[in-house]
């Protein structure tokens, strides 16, 4: 019989001796465990019939494997609840089991709001810093051009400048201590800039309509200048969200040879 759970062998005419061996593996470990953020951690994988070899996935982050041993260490780094798969093994079998890892907080203030983000250049961007055991003073670093920190409610917003991968660091202090964390930031290129042909609709009172193909959301910046030759482009007006497909506004453009671009 093949895997090494069990033999056969002919014991004489009619007559068939069986032997076999106990190689199922069993996890036998507890599997509901408990940590803190920021204190040592360890749990101990075991298993019958003498496994050699251990693993798991899902860790929460902080924690790693001991392959050799089955010993799960570290210094968890999230709170939460998590679901890790355990192993073990030996030469003839594998056995699994779902390992369920509760995390709590530290004891002391801590930063609990996601740990990354994403914007893009010439969008606007928010973000709010949280904490456990506040108030406390908030505050961020490394932010990319254009995003800042408003250090009484936790808000980084802006507009940012520069494409890239940030690593931003959090920091609330209260009295109930100082914690530090980081923030992955992920700003996307800015998106292509569109120039949309305007459509013109004198509207007799001095005034004239403006009126481009927008997609619903778009931002738009009317921009316009008296000198087609020589273009001079002035800001019109405050950037308009766009509601529809059809965007129309009407400002006062002075020349009758007035025209405009609309940058997205």
């Amino acid at each position: 019989m093949a895997g090494g759970y069990g033999s056969f062998a002919g014991g004489g005419p009619g007559t068939l001796v069986l032997s076999t061996n106990s190689a199922t593996l069993v996890i036998t470990s507890e599997t509901t465990t408990n940590g803190q953020v920021g204190e040592p951690y360890s749990y101990q994988t075991t298993a019958s019939n003498n496994p050699t070899m251990f693993g798991a996935t899902g860790l929460p982050d902080g924690l790693t494997a001991n392959t050799n041993t089955g010993d799960i260490s570290g210094t968890p780094t999230v709170r939460g609840n998590f679901t890790a798969q355990i192993m073990a093994a030996n030469a003839s079998a594998v056995a699994t089991a779902a390992l369920n890892i509760m995390i709590a907080p530290p004891a002391g203030l801590f930063i609990n709001s996601v740990h990354s983000a994403t914007g893009q250049v010439g969008q606007a961007f928010s973000y709010q810093i949280t904490v456990d055991r506040g108030p406390a003073v908030l505050d961020a670093f490394g932010l990319p051009d254009g995003l800042t920190v408003n250090t009484n409610t936790g808000v980084i917003s802006g507009s940012p400048k520069t494409a890239g991968s940030f690593a931003a660091m959090l920091r609330a202090e209260n009295a109930n201590g100082i914690f530090s964390s980081f923030l992955d930031l992920t700003i996307l290129p800015a998106a292509p800039v569109s120039q949309s042909v305007i459509r013109q609709r004198p509207k007799g009172d001095g005034k004239i309509t403006l009126e481009w193909d927008t997609v619903n959301g778009q931002t738009c910046h009317v921009e316009s200048t008296t000198n087609l030759v020589n273009p001079n482009w002035q800001s019109v007006g405050d950037p308009i969200t766009a509601t529809n497909v059809i965007t129309s506004v009407s400002y006062v453009i002075k020349g009758e040879k007035a025209s405009g671009s609309i940058a997205s």
